[in-house]
């Protein structure tokens, strides 16, 4: 497997989603076990809408055992469960299932306050804006979670021959990222909350790969 391809696609896919000119993006729908091809369906628009960001399309393909490039055809029946059922059948749950539960808690925080925070930052520019407080404090709990994950992933486990450190330092980038966002930074265009997306999915597919090399 070229992981290579996997993290260069979360990259691109970052590059291409994101905030329109009306400050919504399509929030995620209840993820399900199965999910039934239709015509002109992506792996990124697929992880839109189940998962709320194209940033995850990677862990779709990993998963169903397919190239993130490939060419779907409708009625395929994709397999698209949550993120921590995914995580957890990708072989973590055995010796992280605290980790996980923290990691997806704390997506679940930023998730809930994504479109209240653009819709904060529309029509202002790049700088320090005021944000509510109600949003700083989902973002703060957020970053909070993402540093509890990374202590547990640190702590000695039986099985473990050595930490997942790529996981382990894209997930304190997002922890950092969330930190600026709840003190008001703004890039100008929005790229800055896709990227909180992009480190948790990196995250996630080093688990996966970090997992699958029998925990070293």
């Amino acid at each position: 497997m070229n992981w290579r391809l996997y993290l260069l696609a979360i990259v691109s896919l970052c590059s291409t989603a994101g905030w329109g000119a009306d400050g919504k993006e399509a929030r995620p729908q209840q993820a399900g076990q199965a999910y039934v091809v239709k015509p002109g369906d992506t792996l990124g628009g697929i992880a839109q809408s189940q998962y709320g960001n194209r940033c995850y399309a990677p862990l779709l393909a990993i998963h169903n055992k397919i190239g993130i490039d490939v060419r779907l055809k409708p009625e395929q029946t994709l397999k698209a469960p949550d993120l921590k059922t995914l995580l957890s059948e990708e072989g973590l749950a055995p010796i992280m299932g605290a980790e996980v539960e923290t990691i997806m808690a704390a997506k679940t925080s930023f998730d809930a306050v994504e479109e209240r925070l653009a819709e904060t930052r529309r029509g202002k520019k790049a700088g320090k804006i005021e944000i509510p407080q109600e949003i700083k404090a989902a973002l703060a709990s957020a970053a909070e979670n993402l540093n509890a994950a990374i202590a547990g992933l640190k702590q000695p486990k039986a099985g473990v021959h050595a930490t997942p450190s790529k996981m382990i330092g894209q997930l304190a980038n997002a922890a950092g990222l969330l930190k600026s966002l709840a003190a008001g930074s703004y890039d100008g265009y929005g790229y800055d909350m896709d990227l909180v997306h992009q480190h948790l999915a990196h995250a996630m597919l080093n688990g996966i790969r970090w997992a699958g090399n029998g925990y070293k």
